[in-house]
Formats: C-alpha cells, sequence, structure tokens
C-alpha cells in the first residue's frame, strides 16, 4: 500500500519535496532520516534526502514517515556532541 499522507497527516502534494523519517527507532532524541538516495540513515538532517511525492509513494509505509522539508528545516536545532569535544591544555 503507497503512503498517502505526511507526518502532519496532509496528502502528498506533487509540489513539494520530502524528508523521510525511519519511525522505527531514534538515536537518544534524535529522529533517524533516510539518506541520499536512500544510502543508509542519518540523524543529521543535512545528510538527509529530498524525496519526491513519487518517490516517497513508492516506499514502505509501515515505518516511513514523509515530512515536508520546508516544515523540517523550520526545526531544526544545533548541538555540540559531547564525544566530538577534545579538551585542551593551556600553554605554560
Amino acid at each position: 500500500m503507497a503512503i498517502e499522507r505526511d507526518g502532519l497527516k496532509q496528502p502528498l502534494s506533487d509540489d513539494t519535496l520530502y524528508y523521510v523519517q525511519d519511525s522505527r527507532q531514534t538515536v537518544g532524541n534524535c529522529m533517524l532520516w533516510w539518506c541520499v538516495k536512500g544510502a543508509g540513515y542519518c540523524c543529521e538532517i543535512r545528510m538527509a534526502g529530498l524525496y519526491t511525492a513519487a518517490e516517497v509513494r513508492r516506499m514502505r509505509d509501515d515505518v516511513d514517515v514523509p515530512w515536508p522539508a520546508e516544515f523540517i528545516d523550520g526545526q531544526v536545532c544545533m548541538h555540540i556532541r559531547r564525544d566530538t569535544i577534545r579538551t585542551k591544555t593551556p600553554d605554560a
């Protein structure tokens, strides 16, 4: 069965681009997104693919949730990952 509605419960629009969420899991409190060309999953929205309504309709409807890119882009927040911080000792 084809996906016909987005995460906002609106019908898919041929004039809209979508990010596609894999709703099976989250990483911490971050959503998982389909990468460009469906090449895996990511939490970083800048690595996520943009998909047309026609592409979305061919995806699995039981776990994939399309979200209008314009809506998601308005929800993005930046954060610093603790595991990437490297402390530096001041020069003596």
